[in-house]
């Protein structure tokens, strides 16, 4: 559970640094394995995992770190309305 909160908020920081283009998107790419190793240093020490293990469990929160970009353009749009 604490891996797939660490993603969702470097996604969320992800979408708050970078505003209003693509590129966020498109680093979720190479942001998911070094949230994977880093959560793998942090619960297995300096333990390195698996080349495949990595490689699938990082595609795996490629989706997740979205998930965080999108929820920080919701929040964004949310608070810059005005009526």
């Amino acid at each position: 559970m604490l891996p797939i909160l660490a993603a969702i908020l470097t996604g969320y920081a992800l979408g708050v640094l970078i505003p209003r283009s693509a590129l966020p998107y498109l680093l979720c790419l190479p942001a998911s394995p070094i949230v994977q190793l880093l959560m793998n240093l942090l619960f297995r020490g300096m333990q390195m995992p698996d080349i495949g293990v990595l490689a699938v469990a990082s595609l795996l929160k490629v989706p997740v770190l979205m998930l965080g970009v999108l929820l920080a353009r919701r929040n964004a749009a949310r608070n810059t309305f005005s009526s």
